[in-house]
């Protein structure tokens, strides 16, 4: 089964495939293939609470189509873009040109991901999150979060939680709520965040950093650091070996903007 909202725009030369829904006013753009088991457009949490009310008003079943047209906010998926099977993108997501999303990634709603960057299998990038042009993906991204241009992240970005459901749970808590407004982390250029590393809170982590796999941030990282452990910062320059040669590597190889 395959359905295409007639308030959607696919460009010439774009492949869908099979039990695919692509919902709401979307933009397919040229050369872009979506294979099987996608929903591109899913309705954002707020927009099935648009549904919900509905479903309390009336006693009729609601039908597909009125589910689509919940769907209010244009989601973009660049040119020459290739989105695996599985992949959920929700309403309001702008991929650009010749992005990837892999095997079963999740991308929540009013994500803006840049040019040629990757999000890997599995992946899961939360709502209201920025990416910039060339990066890799994995893992977990929490809202709110930006990230910025080649950059490589395997670990987990997520927020204090200090703040649970709507603030409190009072009588008007509702599962349709989105959650508080927890200070997200805040990633700069060319930075490496290693397999299982966790980023917690309103951080920020300057440009050409390095993340090493397994380690906890919880404080602010100056350009140019290794963090190890716990919040153990380094000078990348202070170290011997073959991690400070490929950390100079990258910084001579690094390209001086996103236009190219």
């Amino acid at each position: 089964m395959q359905y295409i909202s007639p308030q959607a725009t696919l460009e010439p030369g774009v492949f869908v495939g099979r039990n695919v829904a692509i919902l709401g006013p979307c933009i397919i753009k040229h050369g872009t293939i979506i294979e099987d088991n996608c929903i591109i457009g899913k309705p954002s949490r707020l927009q099935l609470a648009d549904l919900a009310a509905q479903l309390d008003q009336s006693n009729a079943p609601i039908d597909y189509q009125v589910y689509d047209k919940l769907v209010s906010t244009s989601t973009v998926i660049g040119e020459k873009s290739l989105i695996h099977s599985g992949t959920i993108i929700y309403s309001g997501v702008q991929l650009g040109r010749e992005s990837m999303c892999e095997d079963r990634v999740v991308i929540r709603w009013d994500t803006t991901i840049g040019d040629y960057t990757k999000v890997l299998r599995n992946g899961f990038v939360g709502a209201k999150v920025t990416i910039g042009a060339y990066c890799h993906i994995g893992n977990m991204v929490g809202n709110d979060t930006v990230i910025g241009n080649y950059t490589t992240s395997f670990g987990e970005l997520v927020h204090q939680f200090l703040v649970l459901g709507s603030g409190e749970q009072t009588d008007t808590y509702s599962q349709y709520d989105v959650g508080g407004k927890d200070p997200a982390p805040y990633i700069g250029d060319y930075v490496t965040i290693g397999s299982k590393a966790l980023v917690v809170g309103g951080v920020t982590i300057e440009s050409r950093s390095f993340v090493a796999a397994g380690a906890i941030v919880t404080k602010d990282i100056p350009t140019g650091t290794l963090v190890m452990g716990t919040n153990q910062h380094h000078s990348i320059m202070d170290l011997d070996g073959s991690l400070k040669d490929s950390y100079l590597s990258i910084l001579a190889s690094s390209k001086p903007d996103t236009d190219k």
